[in-house]
């Protein structure tokens, strides 16, 4: 598809999803308790977060939902799929549970061993626990699409994440976390197939693969797909982060704005005119091609989107190689 072919249908995603939000604007309320839950927690949340020591070969999430002042709940993941939760109370000691797991975890990764609710840190079935994953092949059983994509969306969280610019193969980049914790950023919009509001109030959209903070202080929206294949046509990932970007630029001139605004990592006030990047991210070619585009913007208001590519080559199921606009 020529990139002029993908312009106009970028533009034509960009007024559907902007009808969609505005027919509704009930998600407004949701996501203005989201945020008031993250930043009225957020000093509790640290001290908690000090209860807490990560371990290898684990990646550790927080859900936005879940966030309350009492109590982190963090979702433990091994190559991106999540097998075991941890409750990491004031007053009581940090535990570890596989219960919603133990078959997943049984399927994809030969694991029988079972938590259920033992100390992180003291209990030796723990310590087996997170030696079996350590020793074992960085493999999965099920070859399952959406796990695979998962897995390295967490490979590429990994070296985004990375602070020293000496071994981090794209400078510039960095995730929005919350008190040292992956963050998945949910939205009020679906658009993996068609762009629509995320169930009642959109209460239950899709999230963003990546949101990061890239260079110049901009917010930018990483769609990724984990094949480099025709069914998967660069105009199809680009209308699907288009969506989640013009939700996220509702989101900051929504009442909330300036609270998600600091969320996302930033000081001061938001901007009168906003960019924010729409990135795809795939991997290269076995061939070792990718197809580029010219960088460009397309307008939103008084705010514009500006359109930008990753490509990567993995090695040991570890990124080793990043070709990108940005």
């Amino acid at each position: 598809m020529k990139i002029e072919d993908i312009r106009e249908r970028l533009k034509e995603a960009i007024i559907q999803t902007d009808e969609i939000l505005n027919k509704d604007r009930n998600w407004e309320k949701i996501y203005e308790n989201r945020a008031n839950s993250i930043l009225e927690n957020e000093k509790e949340q640290a001290k908690l977060r000090k209860k807490f020591y990560k371990r290898k070969p684990f990646t550790y999430y927080e859900t936005i939902s879940r966030i309350n002042k009492n109590e982190m709940n963090i979702s433990v993941r091994y190559l991106g799929q999540e097998v075991a939760e941890i409750a990491v109370k004031s007053d009581e000691d940090v535990t570890i549970s596989t219960k919603k797991y133990n078959k997943s975890n049984k399927n994809n990764f030969d694991c029988n061993i079972e938590l259920d609710n033992v100390s992180w840190n003291k209990s030796e079935k723990a310590k087996k626990f997170r030696k079996f994953f350590m020793e074992r092949e960085a493999l999965r059983n099920n070859k399952d699409k959406n796990n695979e994509e998962h897995r390295i969306e967490s490979a590429l969280l990994t070296e985004f994440l990375k602070e020293s610019s000496k071994d981090k193969l794209l400078c510039g980049i960095q995730p929005v976390t919350f008190v040292g914790f992956r963050l998945p950023m949910p939205t009020a919009i679906t658009a993996s197939k068609n762009i629509e509001l995320g169930g009642k109030n959109g209460a239950c959209g899709g999230n963003i693969d990546i949101l990061a903070r890239t260079k110049g202080k901009k917010i930018t929206v990483i769609e990724l797909k984990d094949e480099n294949k025709p069914q998967e046509n660069i105009d199809k990932v680009l209308e699907q982060a288009t969506a989640y970007a013009i939700f996220i630029l509702n989101l900051l001139h929504s009442n909330s704005g300036e609270k998600w605004y600091k969320i996302f990592g930033f000081n001061g006030s938001i901007p009168k005119k906003i960019t924010i990047r729409v990135c795809l991210a795939m991997p290269i070619k076995k061939d070792g091609t990718y197809e580029t585009f010219e960088t460009f913007p397309l307008p939103y208001g008084e705010d514009k989107l500006e359109y930008h590519w990753i490509y990567f080559e993995e090695s040991d199921k570890k990124i080793k190689r990043i070709e990108s606009s940005l």
